[in-house]
């Protein structure tokens, strides 16, 4: 039965988030990782 078009548990592309929140990282390794790659983004569309 479909829920209303959502996916399945289990679906997805976990292991990037993995990565970003990785236990390893911890915290403020994750805080890091998660603003250097959105200053990234931000320069490669040209909005800084």
């Amino acid at each position: 039965m479909r829920h209303g078009g959502f996916l399945p548990t289990g679906v997805g592309h976990p292991r990037p988030v993995f990565f970003l929140f990785s236990s390893r990282l911890g915290c403020l390794g994750s805080l890091l990782v998660s603003a250097l790659l959105t200053l990234l983004l931000l320069v490669a569309f040209d909005v800084l």
